[in-house]
């Protein structure tokens, strides 16, 4: 089963957009960039382009351990029928997960914001893959 393989790449630009080309808020308020892609790089070290960076090691990094260490399919193979999910669909969901993993920073001082992060992506994921499914429950309210 695939949720969102043939937008990938729509739903990666989406959240970078909206999250990661933009300033960081100030004193909790969100910063608009008009225009937002006026060239200069916002988030200079925690940016769009380190979560795009991450996305792509999750494939690079997927790809050389399955290779070295057969353990890594054998996961994959688990979590493929514990979910009823393919390989590509899970190696997706992960660079997902990478691309969103410091979503709710707020400077780029000592990250302190990892749990905000983590409901965040929850949230994100769960809304990318109600466009496509109604496969998984929403749970995130549970967080």
């Amino acid at each position: 089963m695939t949720f969102f393989s043939s937008d990938f790449y729509k739903n990666a630009q989406r959240i970078l957009e909206a999250h990661f080309l933009k300033p960081f808020p100030i004193g909790g308020v969100e910063q608009d960039k008009n225009p937002l892609k006026n060239g200069y790089i916002e988030r200079e070290f925690n940016g769009a382009m380190h979560a795009a960076r991450v996305c792509v090691f999750i494939a690079i990094l997927h790809r050389m351990l399955k290779d070295v260490d057969p353990k890594i399919a054998d996961h994959f193979k688990t979590l493929e029928k514990k979910y009823n999910l393919n390989e590509a669909c899970i190696l997706e969901q992960l660079q997902y997960i990478g691309l969103c993993h410091d979503i709710a920073k707020q400077s780029e001082e000592q990250d302190r914001w990892g749990n905000d992060s983590a409901k965040k992506t929850l949230i994100t994921l769960e809304e990318l893959i109600s466009l496509y499914t109604n496969y998984f429950p929403r749970k995130h309210s549970q967080a």
